[in-house]
Parts: structure tokens; sequence; C-alpha cells
């Protein structure tokens, strides 16, 4: 009977194209099949990432999907190195009944314009969007609680919104994101990792959360553009010099509330920044909260709305006074 059940558990099936890998006979679940770490052969030092699917192009994957037998089993999960090194899947739409990315799922997709993250998803695995470098502009969606070790690491997109459910980010978890120009961290993040955004070299402007309690070294180190951070605390968490590079000290305008400047003075590293702004947070969260609330809307390339977009199609999208050039 065990065996059996582990040979069910272990079964595999395609599906359009896709491998899927059974995760629970009775739930009728699936994933999207794994794929494995093996040694370089040319170089027994390194580690290839070997994708359990090798796909291309445009690709959208259904809720539900059917075995050689007729069963409908519900996908719920996208497999550990599932999709990695995938250099020709240009975008991929995943369904809502997906709440797991695994580790390493996208590794490697440099060519990969676009994902749309499901609503409910709760985790995101460590290095799953590793080396993205052509991905567009990417909303994290509510109910994910941690940003895992360097699951963004090396993307190109410019913006990123986090979800107001964040609690941490871990180390390296946004390093050499080379064109993100902006960060806003959500107000309950009270963790951030050794290295988390380190090597962010066109980031500008830094939103930290005032609950902050734990700020690990290298932060944003190689951040040298960095020109305004905005840190609305009376009780500044305390971090390694190395947090910033010298240059931001001496150059970016550090935004603090009105009256906490001694508080500053007396830690580390916020005590090395020369120029200091006591600044009225009420208004800027205001403003925050106008843009937030701005309707989306698209447009096609010739300037037409387009209130039903197709997959694949490219877009401007609008909100309030920012608008952007997508895949949808």
């Amino acid at each position: 009977m065990l065996l059996s059940c582990l040979y069910l558990g272990a079964k595999d099936f395609s599906y359009k194209g896709i491998v899927y890998s059974i995760l629970d006979e009775n739930e009728k679940t699936v994933q999207t099949k794994e794929g494995f770490v093996e040694t370089d052969p040319e170089d027994s030092s390194k580690e290839v990432h070997v994708p359990g699917n090798s796909v291309s192009g445009f690709i959208i994957l259904p809720e539900i999907v059917i075995d050689e037998t007729g069963q409908e089993y519900t996908l719920t999960k996208i497999g550990q190195n599932s999709f990695c090194n995938n250099s020709s899947l240009l975008a991929i739409w995943l369904p809502q009944s997906v709440d797991i990315i695994d580790n390493y799922a996208f590794y490697g997709c440099s060519n990969m314009l676009r994902i749309d993250l499901p609503d409910e998803m709760n985790t995101i695995g460590d290095y799953a969007f590793f080396s993205c470098l052509s991905m567009g502009d990417i909303v994290i969606p509510n109910g994910l609680y941690i940003i895992k070790e360097g699951t963004f690491a090396g993307c190109g997109f410019e913006h990123v919104t986090l979800p107001q459910s964040l609690m941490a980010i871990s180390e390296y978890a946004f390093m050499a994101c080379m064109s993100l120009t902006e960060i806003h961290i959500p107000d309950d993040v009270f963790i951030m990792g050794t290295a988390c955004f380190l090597g962010c070299v066109n980031l500008t402007t830094v939103h930290l959360p005032a609950d902050l309690m734990f700020a690990d070294s290298m932060m944003f180190y190689q951040c040298t553009k960095i020109a305004s951070i905005y840190y609305p605390t009376n009780s500044p968490a305390s971090a390694t010099k190395n947090t910033f590079d010298d240059s931001v000290y001496s150059n970016a305008i550090l935004y603090i509330p009105n009256g906490s400047k001694s508080a500053m003075d007396g830690a580390t590293p916020w005590k090395y920044f020369t120029n200091k702004v006591e600044y009225d947070f009420a208004a800027i969260d205001n403003i925050l909260q106008d843009i937030h609330e701005a309707p989306i809307e698209y447009y096609d390339l010739n300037g037409r709305r387009i209130l039903s977009p197709d997959p694949g199609q490219i877009l401007i999208r609008r909100s309030g006074s920012n608008s952007s050039k997508i895949i949808f």
C-alpha cells in the first residue's frame, strides 16, 4: 500500500506540452515537474541548474490539467528548478490556483519579460527569479510575508511593488537589480538582511519603514546614486557603517521626522549622514495614498484605450501620472 502511494505521488504526465508531477492524489493537486542541479562537466567546482520543462515563447499555464486517463488535477505549485535557464521563455501567466513558486523555479530565465503572480500566492522560494535580466515591472501579491534569499537578485525591473503584508526581506533579495530606481519598503517590515539591495546602481530614492528593527550590513552598499532616503522613525535601527557608501552619507538627504535629529545623531549608520532634514511625513503619506488609489488604464501604442487586453499585447499601462510600456 505504502509503495503504491509513493509511486502515485511520483507520477509525471504531460499536458499541452508541459510536464506535471502529482503532489497529492487524494486532493488531486500537481506541480510543474521539478528540475535538478548537477555538477558542471567542464568545471567540477560549479553547479548547473537543469529545468524540468524546456519551453519557449509566451506560456499560459492552466488551472486544471488532465492526465492520460482523463483525470483532472489542480495546479498549485511551480516546482523547484522547473523552468530554470529557459532563455527562450518570453512571458508566463500563472493560474490563480498556484500559491507556491519553489526555489530556483525561473532561475536564469534571462529573456523573460513578464510574469503575472496569482493574488493568493504565499510563498516564493530562494533565487526563484535570479538573473531574470529582462523582467519588466512586477507587483508582488499581498499575503507574502517574506522575500527569501536572492529571490529577485539580478532582475531587470525598474519598479517593484511590495505587498503591505511583507514583514522581512532576506539577504541578497534584490541584489544587483541594476534598473531599479525607487523602493518603498512596506510599513510592517522589521528585518532587512545582508546586502538585500547591494549593487542596485541606479537606485535614487529609498522609503524605509518606521518599525525597522534589524538592519544588516551592506543593505544599500554600492548604490551610489541614492539621493533621498525617507525614514519616519524616532527609534532608528542600528546597523554597520557599510550599510551605505561614503558618497551617499555625503551627498544624499536623509529625511527624518520632526524632533528626531538627536536620535539619528546617536545611532549608526544614520549619524554619518551630513544632510539630515526634518520632514512632515503626513504629507508624503497622503501623496502615496493618492498614487496607490489611482485606477490602472491600458492603451495600445496608438493611444487607444483597451478595456480587455489580451495576453501578449504590448501596451501602455497608466496609473495616475505614472505610465510604462508592458507586455500584458
